[in-house]
């Protein structure tokens, strides 16, 4: 019985050996190689991205990167993931290669929540982290839009520092996206130059007025309360004004 363990140790010692040989030999024969294929991968749902595999390729050439042809082992992924992770549409970048000689990028692009519209026509994204990041041509994202008088600024940087209006229209945003009935039923905020908002729902021709962006969960209760029971009632085609501004009201202006 000791012999026949023994035998099989042995044999489990030698698979493992040679596993480790033959990895070691894949990894050198791996580095030896020349890339022959240089794929991109944009993590995003069909036909929503907003950088494009071409765009990504085109920031290595600029660079003066031509990955193919080129052996695996000159190629240098952090000064890929670098170049690349300066385009302000991406959130990480992730490069690799593999065994067969091809260079692998994978790109995760940001996600917007909001869009701004300034009085000038300027037009810019808030994503998941509260940080401005530009429009694109490839594609237009279906989020809450806020226009009006709303400062944006001429570059936009991931590391830039948003305004305090930008923070609390980001803010309202947010509550707005995260509530079930408020994201369904407002698609957009228009901010006028006292600071004060109009909201237009997707239902109804009613104009929403707000007040400032403060005190909004009390508002949206008081708004939510209306539909659910008010307007319930009396109908959502007799009224073409609500007014939220007041603390412990809501007016309702008839057509």
């Amino acid at each position: 019985m000791k012999i026949k363990r023994a035998y099989w140790v042995l044999g489990i010692w030698i698979v493992i050996i040679a596993y480790f040989i033959v990895s070691f030999n894949t990894v050198v024969e791996n580095d030896e190689q020349v890339c022959n294929e240089v794929l991109v991968k944009i993590e995003c749902d069909e036909g929503k991205a907003f950088v494009t595999a071409e765009e990504v390729l085109s920031l290595l050439k600029k660079n003066k990167i031509n990955p193919e042809e080129v052996d695996m082992s000159d190629i240098d992924l952090a000064r890929i993931e670098s170049l690349i992770a300066v385009h302000p549409s991406i959130a990480r970048v992730d490069a690799y290669k593999t065994i067969m000689g091809k260079l692998c990028i994978e790109v995760e692009q940001r996600k917007p929540v909001m869009r701004i519209i300034n009085n000038s026509n300027r037009s810019a994204y808030m994503d998941q982290n509260g940080v401005m990041m530009p429009t694109s041509l490839n594609h237009t994202a279906h989020v809450i839009v806020f226009a009006g008088a709303i400062g944006i600024p001429n570059n936009l940087t991931k590391k830039q520092e948003s305004s305090e209006q930008i923070r609390e229209l980001f803010q309202l945003a947010e509550y707005i996206n995260d509530d079930e009935l408020l994201s369904a039923q407002i698609e957009h905020v228009h901010v006028a130059t006292n600071g004060e908002l109009k909201l237009i729902p997707r239902v109804g021709k009613q104009v929403i007025y707000f007040g400032e962006a403060v005190n909004y969960e009390r508002k949206f209760n008081k708004l939510k309360a209306l539909y659910a029971q008010g307007f319930k009632k009396y109908g959502w085609t007799n009224y073409k004004a609500i007014n939220l501004k007041y603390k412990n009201q809501v007016v309702c202006t008839k057509i």
